[in-house]
């Protein structure tokens, strides 16, 4: 079927899924079917404006199945204008009278009717309707844009019913028409079946895009494409088009279906596509987030992505609790579980989340080997530095050999070298996890940077020894 013909399908859609609206516009595309098809010697007059005419009331139609409230926002507004003005003309030159605000008046009334301007018309904002309503979701709205399309129609279409146009023009019209009527109402059998059958195709190119682009109303139609490709070539076009963009507040994104699709395969690839996208939109956490948790899944290959994101977002918690994610999937004696660690304990803390911190501390312990013992314990340490002064836990310690932050340096007693398998060695685990044990129940003061440890007697307070008493009950404890 050409895309200037007129589908049995679309038309039975729209009076099954719209009713007497439906049936409206479909026998308004009917009668201008028919006149376009009519011959030219047997034209009747006005014959081009009078297609334009049955486009314009079928686009119309539709929406107005959806009741929305803003309608007559303009009438409103302007008639406010128009009193302003009349009132400033009135006061203007008197004495004794408030022109000056007058004046701010009437320029407050302006810039109410310039927004209401900007913002979508009565049209749009039905057509919008229609389609969360049909789809659960507002049209997309980077990459193809149907429903601002829609209104670039209809203004173009309202401009021929009152002005003159040629057949040819109102040819293309009526091309277009049919094809924004296809992209926002194709019935969704069919809507799939086209959706599968280019989701096969290897090599993608820039035709293919466009292509994808008619058929594509919502993110799920988006989602439903992404779910079903083979080939992360689609990935880089899609990207390049502007159609994979992350939502800016709370929503699905439909790239997380390519993510489950090809990570298996092209883990790589999707970091390196992630990596690119968070180089321009990292700087929103909102869209960050989408494209961190999104690196989640891609396992070793998005780990730096995660990490990188947690350090840039520090104030969220949430990006944190990512980074946790990813921590506790590395193998516990990974550098990587140190880095974490060491960018994401005090600010998780600080904000109140750190019934996410114990399993991070678990594997931390856990991944304690002759070779990184002294850097854990030292991070540890640093972080414990930053307990106040008055913490209960940290007057403790003070009194507590192996590890005690009270001594020259606060980790110089824990990362004595020790030999593997050997009573010395456990007793440098079980150091860590002392450690750990007192950092997850303390709420410690953010810290973006691990600091220089403190000289005994400067930061530490001065170290005195306990009484008797306290000793003995120390033992006990131990």
């Amino acid at each position: 079927m050409r895309n200037d013909e007129l589908s049995e399908g679309l038309l039975d859609h729209l009076v099954v899924e719209f009713g007497e609206h439906g049936s409206k516009a479909v026998e308004f595309l009917c009668t201008a079917a028919h006149l376009m098809s009519a011959p030219a010697s047997s034209a009747p007059p006005r014959h081009a404006e009078c297609v334009a005419y049955c486009l314009r009331e079928a686009l119309k139609t539709i929406p107005q199945s959806q009741a929305v409230a803003g309608g007559g926002q303009w009438r409103t507004l302007s008639r406010a204008v128009t009193d302003a003005k009349q009132r400033y003309e009135q006061v203007r030159g008197l004495p004794g009278t408030d022109a000056d605000g007058a004046l701010r008046e009437l320029l407050h009334r302006i810039d109410d009717l310039s927004q209401a301007h900007a913002e979508e018309t009565i049209h749009q904002k039905r057509l919008i309707a229609v389609m969360v309503e049909r789809t659960g979701a507002e049209p997309l709205a980077s990459g193809t844009k149907p429903v601002d399309d829609y209104q670039d129609l209809l203004t173009r279409l309202d401009e021929a019913v009152h002005n003159e146009i040629t057949l040819q023009a109102v040819t293309l019209l009526w091309a277009q028409a049919l094809a924004i009527l296809r992209q926002l109402f194709l019935p969704p059998d069919e809507r799939h079946q086209e959706l599968s059958k280019l989701a096969k195709t290897t090599n993608p190119a820039p035709a293919d895009v466009t292509a994808l682009k008619s058929l594509l109303a919502a993110p799920s139609h988006l989602e439903y494409f992404l779910a079903r490709i083979d080939d992360p070539s689609w990935l880089i076009l899609l990207d390049a088009a502007e159609i994979l963009g992350p939502p800016g507040r709370q929503g699905a994104w439909p790239v997380f279906a390519a993510v489950q699709r090809l990570k298996a395969r092209h883990a790589s690839q999707l970091s390196a596509l992630l990596t690119s996208m968070f180089d321009r939109w990292g700087t929103n956490p909102e869209r960050a987030f989408s494209i961190a948790r999104a690196a989640l899944e891609l396992g070793t290959d998005g780990q730096s992505l995660v990490l990188k994101s947690a350090r840039q977002h520090a104030v969220h918690s949430a990006f944190g609790w990512l980074a946790l994610q990813a921590a506790q999937k590395a193998d516990p004696a990974d550098e990587y579980v140190q880095q974490v660690a060491d960018c994401v304990i005090s600010s998780v803390l600080q904000s109140g989340a750190n019934v996410y911190l114990r399993p991070l501390l678990d594997a931390y312990v856990a991944g304690v080997t002759t070779a990184n013992y002294a850097e854990r314990i030292r991070i540890l340490c640093y972080k414990l530095i930053k307990v106040p002064e008055h913490d209960h836990y940290r007057q403790n310690l003070k009194y507590f050999r192996g590890g005690s932050i009270a001594s020259r340096s606060p980790a110089r007693t824990l990362t004595r070298a020790p030999t593997p398998g050997t009573p010395r060695s456990s007793e440098r685990r079980a150091g860590v996890r002392r450690l750990s044990v007192r950092l997850d129940d303390r709420r410690v003061a953010p810290d973006r940077q691990t600091p220089v440890p403190p000289r005994a007697g400067r930061d530490m307070g001065p170290s005195r020894r306990p009484s008797t008493r306290f000793r003995c009950r120390a033992e006990r404890r131990r």
